[in-house]
């Protein structure tokens, strides 16, 4: 069951005032309901991520969209097998051994 997001603005209001009360009481050396404080804390945290995340991906599908309207087609086109017309693996330039090559033998 999900609230309605004023409810959920009025909650966290509550929570915020709770745990504002508490600061502005004397030091002690043990915390009120710290296992309430320890879960606020950590699902604070999750959620500031998570929505950190959100953004950062959001940010980055816009550059690459952005960049993909703005440039034309330059990507390399892949190179071709001759055995099966598969492409090839390569990375900067280095093609990666065949699958069925056998193995090098260590030398010691």
């Amino acid at each position: 069951m999900t609230l309605p997001l004023k409810q959920y603005e009025a909650s966290l209001q509550n929570a915020q005032r709770v745990l504002a009360s508490l600061l502005n009481e004397p030091v002690r050396p043990w915390i009120h309901f710290p296992e309430l404080v320890k879960e606020l804390c950590f699902q604070t945290s999750a959620l500031r991520q998570r929505t950190a995340a959100c953004r950062l991906q959001r940010a980055f599908r816009r550059a690459m969209c952005s960049e993909r309207s703005t440039k034309p087609s330059s990507r390399p086109k892949k190179k071709q097998t001759a055995a099966a017309g598969a492409p090839a693996a390569t990375v900067a330039g280095y093609s990666a051994p065949a699958a069925s090559a056998a193995p090098a033998a260590n030398a010691h």
